[in-house]
C-alpha cells in the first residue's frame, strides 16, 4: 500500500510553494499584533478587533505602499488566538494570527522569493503591520479597531509580530482542536472569528465509496466521517487513520 501520509499532506516549502490538490500555493502566515506597546506608544485591544472588512475584500500589501502595484496577495484565515506564545517562544497575551495567499504575479513572486531567500537570517526577519480604522480609545489602549488591510513589513510597529512561509497545513498556527470537538462536525472558534481558506476536504481528495462528504467537500459527520473514509475508502490501517485524524486536530486543520 502507498504511503498515504505522503499522498495526503501537503509537501515541504519549494520554490513554487505548498502543493493542495494539484495547485502549488504560496502561502505566508504570522502574528499580526498583540497587546504590547507598539512604537508609536499604542496598546492594541486584541479581543476589540473586528477583522471581517480585511477577510471579505481586504488585501496584503508590500510595506504599507499604495496603488494595485504593490498587492502582494490576500488573506485566506485570520482570527484571535488566546495565547500566542503557543505561535512563537517569548510571546505572552493574545494575538492576531492570520495567513495569506501571495498571488502569481510580479510583486507576490519576489515577496515569497526574498522570504524563502533570507529565511535563516533573523536579523532580516519580517513581520506584519494591520491597516484600518481606530473606533475607540481608551487611553494609550485601542480598544476598537478596524482591520482592513495588512501590510508585510520589514520593520512593523509592533515587535512581537513575525512573517513566515507556510511550508505545510501542518505546521500552520490554527487553533488546536480535541477530538471531542470534532464528533459532532462543529468547528470551535476563538474570538467567534475564523475562517480557514484551506480546510481539511483540501487534504482528502479521490475515490469516496461511502458519500463520506457533500459536494463542497464538507464531511457530514466531522472527525468521524473522515475517519471512516480513510479506513473505508482509501484503505488506510485503522491505527494510522486514527493517529492521522488527532494530529490534523490538533494542528487545526478542521
Amino acid at each position: 500500500m502507498a504511503d498515504w501520509r505522503f499522498e495526503m499532506m501537503a509537501e515541504p516549502v519549494e520554490p513554487d510553494g505548498v502543493l493542495i490538490k494539484g495547485e502549488r500555493k504560496r502561502l505566508i502566515h504570522g502574528v499580526a499584533s498583540t497587546e504590547s506597546e507598539d512604537d508609536h506608544g499604542e496598546e492594541m485591544v486584541i479581543a476589540g478587533m473586528d477583522f471581517a472588512p480585511y477577510l471579505e475584500k481586504g488585501h496584503l500589501n508590500d510595506d504599507h505602499l499604495p496603488g494595485e502595484q504593490h498587492i502582494l496577495g490576500v488573506p485566506v484565515e485570520a482570527k484571535i488566538v488566546s495565547d500566542a506564545g503557543k505561535l512563537q517562544k517569548g510571546l505572552k497575551g493574545p494575538g492576531f494570527y492570520h495567513m495569506c495567499e501571495l498571488h502569481d504575479s510580479e510583486p507576490g513572486r519576489a515577496a515569497w522569493d526574498n522570504m524563502r531567500a533570507e529565511k535563516n537570517d533573523s536579523k532580516r526577519g519580517r513581520g506584519f503591520s494591520v491597516e484600518g480604522a481606530i473606533t475607540e480609545t481608551r487611553g494609550k489602549k485601542l480598544t476598537k479597531t478596524r482591520v482592513e488591510d495588512v501590510a508585510l513589513t520589514r520593520k512593523p510597529a509592533n515587535k512581537d509580530s513575525f512573517a513566515l512561509l507556510v511550508k505545510s497545513l501542518m505546521a500552520t498556527g490554527a487553533t488546536a482542536l480535541t477530538m471531542q470537538n470534532l464528533d459532532d462536525g462543529t468547528q470551535t472558534k476563538e474570538g467567534n472569528q475564523a475562517i480557514t481558506g484551506f480546510p481539511l476536504e483540501t487534504l482528502l481528495w479521490g475515490e469516496c465509496k461511502h458519500n463520506c462528504y457533500n459536494d463542497n467537500g464538507k464531511f457530514h459527520k466531522g472527525a468521524k466521517s473522515v475517519y471512516f473514509h480513510l479506513v473505508k475508502c482509501k484503505g488506510v490501517d485503522e491505527d494510522e487513520a486514527l493517529q492521522f485524524v488527532k494530529n490534523l486536530a490538533k494542528s487545526g486543520i478542521f
